[in-house]
């Protein structure tokens, strides 16, 4: 854990949710932004669009659905971790 200083802010947590479906989106955004207001939550609907978000931005936290269309979560995981 780091240790803030007083002047410090601690920074938004960047979570990207990877899901198809956009009723478990809405409900997934809803309870991370309410836990963490300040949360900046980004939606992929597929593991491609997933893959390609992870190359240009980082993030604290992923979420992945296993069974999506075009990629699913495992093959979409395996790859963003041999991103490194």
């Amino acid at each position: 854990l780091k240790q803030l200083n007083a002047d410090e802010a601690p920074r938004p947590a960047k979570v990207l949710v990877v899901e198809d479906n956009e009723v478990n989106q809405m409900i997934l955004f809803r309870y991370i932004t309410k836990a963490n207001e300040a949360a900046d939550v980004l939606i992929a609907a597929n593991g491609e669009i997933a893959i390609e978000m992870v190359r240009k931005q980082q993030f604290d936290l992923i979420l992945m659905d296993m069974e999506m269309p075009v990629m699913d979560g495992l093959t979409a995981t395996k790859r963003i971790r041999a991103l490194g």
